[in-house]
Order: C-alpha cells, then structure tokens, then sequence
C-alpha cells in the first residue's frame, strides 16, 4: 500500500511539474497562499511602504533613496515577472526570499506574519505588471 501511494505521489508530482501553470503554489508544509484581494493588497502597500521603499523605490525600480549605496543593486520589481532571476515567476520564491533574505545583499530577513509576507509577495508582483501606483 505505501509502494502504491508513493507512486501515485511522484506521478502527481511528476504531472503537476509538468503542467506547472496549472498548478497552485503551494509551501513546504503544504499550505496554500492567501487568495489575493483587495485588502491584502492594501496591507502589502502599507508594509511597503514601510520597509522595502527606502531600497526599492516607490514605483518598485530598485531606485529608492538607499539603492546608491548598496554594492548590489535591489531587485527592479517593474521587470516582467517570469524574468526576475531569482523566482521566474514563482511566488513562493518571493515569500522565500522575505523569510530568509538574500546573502551579500541588503536584502534581508523579514519577521513577518505569513498573511503579511504573501502580502508583500502580491504588492511586489503588482509592479511587473505596471499597476504600481
């Protein structure tokens, strides 16, 4: 039986890498983000706001007034999102990237809520799509 389930795992898997826009993000304990709405959306622009403008800019071009100082200069959110170099499209590398943050860089850990991570995660991707205002 554990045989069985197994392979019916790795061929769901195998199927769900396969198909990947099809497929719902999902995290490392299996959970499943918030569906994004128009008050997550609100707090991930107050958090922004807060704590990534400084570096990232208030249009998300990495121009913030910080950038100049940095010797990595910050991600430019206004790029097409399946072209950042680090998720290509990916969100949950996104929420990643908030919990850990991004060695030899000023990127750096964040001690956020889930619900307010995937709040960011949704504000940043706004950007690429040109609706950062």
């Amino acid at each position: 039986m554990k045989r069985l389930l197994w392979s019916v795992g790795l061929v769901s898997l195998w199927v769900c890498l396969s198909l990947s826009s099809s497929c719902t993000t999902i995290d490392q304990w299996g959970r499943k983000p918030p569906e994004k709405t128009t008050e997550l959306l609100n707090r991930g622009k107050k958090l922004y706001e807060e704590n990534c403008i400084q570096c990232h800019g208030p249009k998300g071009d990495g121009k913030g007034w910080k950038a100049a100082e940095l010797k990595k200069k910050p991600r430019d959110f206004t790029v097409p999102f399946n072209e950042w170099s680090y998720s290509h499209g990916d969100p949950q590398k996104i929420f990643e990237v908030l919990k850990t943050g991004i060695p030899d860089t000023a990127m750096t850990e964040f001690r956020f809520s889930d619900q307010d991570q995937w709040a960011l995660v949704y504000r940043v991707m706004e950007f690429s799509k040109g609706d950062g205002q």
